[in-house]
């Protein structure tokens, strides 16, 4: 070191000097990226269930969790300590996800004949179809205050439009239903069946059809006021409001983005991304189009371009759309024993909610809040995500 030069002694310092200074920091930043991930997850409760197969969640956005299960039973309870409000039985089969407005849960059942049998409202001249009845329930207790009969589908989604409420069969069956009494003011059938949830706008509902559609349609009065034609029958269809765009997936792995504002077919497309197999989710995010597919992998596409930013692959099927909160997402797959916590940024993991032996995720997943809700085969677990960790008001202690 004293035959060289001052000048290169003082170089090697200075390097030496910013290489500890990058260690350190990149030390600080993955020790502070363990902390804010371990800690913002906690157990908080569990509801204990003996059957969750088929089960959905439903919230208001405040406290209250609705879930929906096998057998026509609803519950109610609280989302943040998983203490039980209420819970009734319809006595058929719940085919449509709750949906909550003001004091009022709306939620539809589907009866076979020997069902409505014991249900004297729901009989017609044909007892052998099964019946589909819609019905609206006091939010504080779960009594009924009307109900509507309504044709019969195998599942059915619910929303609200103005004084009614919209019920959208996956057969093409939709109806506008009164909120008042239960009377419908209109109702409509589709030449096909639908092939993705729809996707309620403003005063219009995008719907995608068995052969290759998306329809505009008016829920003023059921009319079709603009279509466009794609690659395949559409399993996902969402909405970029700040780009006045609709980002597509379909049965084939496309993902296409369309400009709203043309209405020729030629020039609805703007661009196309594809993959190995079916789409089954896309989630619009700060940094990006997070989607999962039937070909065991997660993406993230770029808004602008369809370009892939990353890929990561999971060992089975994810059945369930990623959860979404902050910086991260959360994702399980079928008959995994964990949750995967991972970076939106570049998808790598980061964290996992791992459950106790012989319990498995059984693919139903909610976010309320800051709260993560999955159904397992043991019941109901409700996680907290909030900052810091602090969203827990039981201590981490189950209750049923």
């Amino acid at each position: 070191m004293h035959n060289l030069p001052t000048s290169l002694v003082q170089k090697l310092k200075t390097a030496v000097i910013l290489i500890l200074l990058i260690w350190q920091a990149s030390y600080s930043q993955e020790i502070e990226t363990e902390q804010v991930v371990s800690t913002v997850l906690q157990n908080c409760w569990t509801y204990p269930l003996t059957n969750t197969t088929d089960i959905d969640f439903a919230s208001d956005n405040n406290s209250n969790l609705y879930i929906s299960l096998l057998g026509g039973k609803l519950l109610s309870i609280n989302s943040a300590t998983g203490k039980k409000h209420w819970e009734t039985e319809l006595g058929g089969d719940i085919i449509a996800l709750p949906i909550i407005e003001g004091d009022t849960v709306y939620i539809a059942a589907k009866y076979n004949s020997e069902q409505s049998a014991q249900n004297d409202s729901s009989k017609d001249e044909n007892q052998n179809e099964p019946k589909v009845i819609l019905r609206a329930l006091d939010k504080s207790t779960g009594v009924t205050q009307w109900q509507s009969i309504l044709q019969p589908v195998g599942k059915l989604h619910l929303s609200t439009f103005k004084d009614y409420v919209i019920a959208i069969g996956d057969n093409g069956q939709i109806n506008s239903v009164s909120k008042i009494d239960g009377k419908i003011a209109w109702e409509k059938r589709l030449e096909t069946s639908l092939s993705a949830p729809p996707l309620v706008k403003n005063s219009g509902v995008y719907l995608g059809t068995a052969d290759n559609r998306i329809l505009n349609l008016s829920l003023a009065d059921g009319r079709i006021t603009e279509e466009s034609k794609v690659f395949a029958p559409p399993t996902v269809i969402i909405e970029n409001t700040s780009k006045n765009k609709l980002i597509v997936g379909d049965r084939k792995g496309n993902l296409l983005s369309l400009n709203k504002k043309l209405k020729k077919e030629t020039k609805t497309i703007e661009w196309r991304f594809r993959n190995g197999a079916e789409i089954s989710s896309v989630t619009l995010t700060a940094v990006g189009l997070l989607i999962s597919s039937f070909d065991n992998f997660i993406y993230l596409v770029s808004e602008n371009g369809g370009k892939p930013i990353w890929k990561k692959r999971f060992s089975s099927r994810i059945t369930a759309a990623p959860l979404v909160k902050d910086n991260y997402f959360i994702v399980i797959a079928t008959d995994e024993s964990g949750a995967v916590v991972a970076e939106l940024k570049g998808g790598r993991s980061v964290n996992k909610i791992t459950l106790e032996d012989n319990n498995f995720f059984t693919g139903s997943s909610f976010r309320t809040g800051d709260f993560l809700i999955y159904s397992t085969l043991k019941g109901v677990f409700g996680y907290s995500f909030g900052s810091g960790g602090n969203g827990c008001l039981v201590n981490r202690k189950p209750e049923a």
